[in-house]
Protein backbone atom coordinates (compact mmCIF):
# COMPACT_ATOMS: atom_id res chain seq x y z
CA UNK A 1 0.00 0.00 0.00
CA UNK A 2 1.84 3.14 -0.76
CA UNK A 3 1.69 6.49 1.74
CA UNK A 4 -1.67 8.10 -0.27
CA UNK A 5 -3.34 4.75 0.14
CA UNK A 6 -2.24 4.47 3.38
CA UNK A 7 -2.90 8.10 4.41
CA UNK A 8 -6.85 7.71 2.86
CA UNK A 9 -7.15 4.62 5.46
CA UNK A 10 -5.85 6.44 8.30
CA UNK A 11 -7.66 9.43 7.47
CA UNK A 12 -10.84 7.24 7.05
CA UNK A 13 -10.02 5.37 10.26
CA UNK A 14 -9.57 8.53 12.71
CA UNK A 15 -12.32 10.70 11.00
CA UNK A 16 -14.75 8.40 12.00
CA UNK A 17 -13.43 7.75 15.76
CA UNK A 18 -13.53 11.58 16.09
CA UNK A 19 -16.78 11.90 14.82
CA UNK A 20 -18.21 8.44 16.69
CA UNK A 21 -16.36 10.11 19.76
CA UNK A 22 -18.18 13.66 19.25
CA UNK A 23 -21.73 11.70 18.69
CA UNK A 24 -21.02 9.90 22.08
CA UNK A 25 -20.09 13.43 23.91
CA UNK A 26 -23.58 15.16 22.40
CA UNK A 27 -25.61 11.68 23.47
CA UNK A 28 -24.16 11.71 27.00
CA UNK A 29 -24.75 15.52 27.72
CA UNK A 30 -28.40 15.29 25.93
CA UNK A 31 -29.14 11.89 28.05
CA UNK A 32 -28.19 14.10 31.32
CA UNK A 33 -30.35 16.99 30.09
CA UNK A 34 -33.07 14.63 29.32
CA UNK A 35 -32.71 12.92 32.49
CA UNK A 36 -33.11 16.08 34.39
CA UNK A 37 -35.91 17.30 32.61
CA UNK A 38 -37.71 13.59 33.20
CA UNK A 39 -37.10 13.52 36.79
CA UNK A 40 -38.19 17.43 36.99
CA UNK A 41 -41.69 16.62 35.40
CA UNK A 42 -42.05 13.08 37.25
CA UNK A 43 -41.24 14.91 40.57
CA UNK A 44 -43.84 18.11 39.89
CA UNK A 45 -46.13 15.84 38.69
CA UNK A 46 -46.71 17.46 35.23
CA UNK A 47 -46.99 13.92 33.53
CA UNK A 48 -48.08 15.01 30.05
CA UNK A 49 -44.79 15.36 28.76
CA UNK A 50 -43.24 11.92 30.49
CA UNK A 51 -43.46 9.43 27.56
CA UNK A 52 -41.73 11.91 25.05
CA UNK A 53 -39.05 12.54 27.58
CA UNK A 54 -39.28 8.54 28.44
CA UNK A 55 -38.54 8.03 25.02
CA UNK A 56 -35.84 10.74 24.41
CA UNK A 57 -33.83 9.37 27.72
CA UNK A 58 -34.17 5.83 26.32
CA UNK A 59 -33.10 6.99 22.47
CA UNK A 60 -29.87 8.83 24.17
CA UNK A 61 -28.68 5.72 26.33
CA UNK A 62 -29.52 3.21 23.91
CA UNK A 63 -27.48 5.39 21.45
CA UNK A 64 -24.73 5.99 23.75
CA UNK A 65 -24.26 1.96 24.93
CA UNK A 66 -24.28 1.28 21.36
CA UNK A 67 -21.64 4.14 19.89
CA UNK A 68 -19.68 3.26 23.20
CA UNK A 69 -19.71 -0.61 22.71
CA UNK A 70 -18.66 0.18 18.60
CA UNK A 71 -15.98 1.84 19.73
CA UNK A 72 -14.29 -1.36 21.17
CA UNK A 73 -15.81 -3.48 19.15
CA UNK A 74 -13.49 -6.31 17.89
CA UNK A 75 -15.21 -7.86 14.81
CA UNK A 76 -13.18 -7.36 11.55
CA UNK A 77 -15.44 -5.99 9.72
CA UNK A 78 -15.61 -2.58 12.01
CA UNK A 79 -13.98 0.92 12.03
CA UNK A 80 -13.04 0.22 15.73
CA UNK A 81 -10.33 1.43 18.06
CA UNK A 82 -9.06 -2.23 18.05
CA UNK A 83 -8.86 -2.72 14.61
CA UNK A 84 -7.43 1.24 13.77
CA UNK A 85 -4.35 -0.39 16.16
CA UNK A 86 -4.47 -3.32 13.77
CA UNK A 87 -4.02 -0.66 11.01
CA UNK A 88 -1.59 1.59 12.88
CA UNK A 89 0.78 -1.65 14.07
CA UNK A 90 0.82 -2.92 10.39
CA UNK A 91 1.20 0.28 8.71
CA UNK A 92 3.27 3.13 10.84
CA UNK A 93 5.77 2.54 13.30
CA UNK A 94 4.36 4.18 16.04
CA UNK A 95 1.42 2.00 15.86
CA UNK A 96 3.12 -0.15 18.63
CA UNK A 97 2.48 2.45 20.72
CA UNK A 98 -1.08 3.42 19.74
CA UNK A 99 -2.24 -0.33 20.62
CA UNK A 100 0.14 -0.18 23.92
CA UNK A 101 -2.11 3.14 25.14
CA UNK A 102 -5.26 1.46 24.30
CA UNK A 103 -4.41 -1.39 26.19
CA UNK A 104 -3.75 0.52 29.13
CA UNK A 105 -7.23 2.53 28.59
CA UNK A 106 -9.29 -0.90 28.02
CA UNK A 107 -7.69 -1.66 31.38
CA UNK A 108 -8.24 1.11 33.29
CA UNK A 109 -12.13 1.20 32.05
CA UNK A 110 -12.27 -2.20 31.90
CA UNK A 111 -15.24 -3.03 33.88
CA UNK A 112 -17.55 0.16 32.40
CA UNK A 113 -16.30 -0.86 29.15
CA UNK A 114 -17.50 -5.05 29.82
CA UNK A 115 -21.11 -3.68 31.31
CA UNK A 116 -21.74 -1.17 28.44
CA UNK A 117 -20.63 -4.25 26.02
CA UNK A 118 -22.52 -6.82 27.69
CA UNK A 119 -25.69 -4.33 27.48
CA UNK A 120 -25.18 -3.66 23.62
CA UNK A 121 -25.25 -7.75 23.07
CA UNK A 122 -28.02 -8.67 25.83
CA UNK A 123 -30.12 -5.38 26.19
CA UNK A 124 -30.11 -3.06 23.34
CA UNK A 125 -28.89 -4.72 20.00
CA UNK A 126 -30.85 -8.14 21.54
CA UNK A 127 -32.99 -8.75 24.36
CA UNK A 128 -31.96 -11.34 26.39
CA UNK A 129 -34.97 -12.02 29.02
CA UNK A 130 -32.44 -13.35 30.98
CA UNK A 131 -30.66 -10.29 30.87
CA UNK A 132 -33.31 -7.77 31.40
CA UNK A 133 -31.98 -7.53 35.27
CA UNK A 134 -28.89 -5.96 33.87
CA UNK A 135 -30.25 -3.45 32.05
CA UNK A 136 -28.27 -0.03 32.78
CA UNK A 137 -30.47 2.12 34.02
CA UNK A 138 -29.83 5.74 32.82
CA UNK A 139 -28.75 7.08 36.35
CA UNK A 140 -25.74 4.15 36.39
CA UNK A 141 -25.09 5.56 32.65
CA UNK A 142 -24.49 9.23 34.04
CA UNK A 143 -22.29 8.06 37.11
CA UNK A 144 -19.56 6.17 34.96
CA UNK A 145 -16.72 8.48 33.74
CA UNK A 146 -17.43 8.39 30.27
CA UNK A 147 -17.01 11.67 29.82
CA UNK A 148 -13.55 10.74 31.19
CA UNK A 149 -13.44 7.79 28.97
CA UNK A 150 -14.04 9.67 25.67
CA UNK A 151 -11.45 12.38 26.37
CA UNK A 152 -8.68 10.22 26.78
CA UNK A 153 -9.65 7.89 23.61
CA UNK A 154 -9.79 11.16 22.19
CA UNK A 155 -6.27 12.49 23.61
CA UNK A 156 -5.46 8.95 22.33
CA UNK A 157 -6.24 9.44 18.30
CA UNK A 158 -4.95 13.17 18.60
CA UNK A 159 -1.56 11.51 19.29
CA UNK A 160 -1.27 9.90 16.00
CA UNK A 161 -3.59 11.67 13.88
CA UNK A 162 -2.40 14.49 11.06
CA UNK A 163 -3.49 16.83 8.59
CA UNK A 164 -4.89 16.01 5.85
CA UNK A 165 -2.45 17.74 3.34
CA UNK A 166 0.31 17.66 3.57
CA UNK A 167 1.70 14.80 3.99
CA UNK A 168 4.52 15.62 6.50
CA UNK A 169 6.07 13.82 9.67
CA UNK A 170 4.54 12.23 11.80
CA UNK A 171 2.30 8.82 11.51
CA UNK A 172 1.01 9.45 8.09
CA UNK A 173 4.52 10.09 6.70
CA UNK A 174 6.63 6.58 7.75
CA UNK A 175 6.40 4.37 5.42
Amino acid sequence: MNIKEKKKRHDLYSGFLFYSIGNCKNAFKYLKETNQELNEAWNSGKTNNLNELGEKDRVFKDYLILKIAGLFDSSKDTISLLNFAYFLEKEFSDGKQFFENLELIREKYKTIIERIIKNRHKVVAHTDDKELHNLIHTQDLLDMPIPQLLKEIEDLLASVSCPIFPIGKGPCHVI
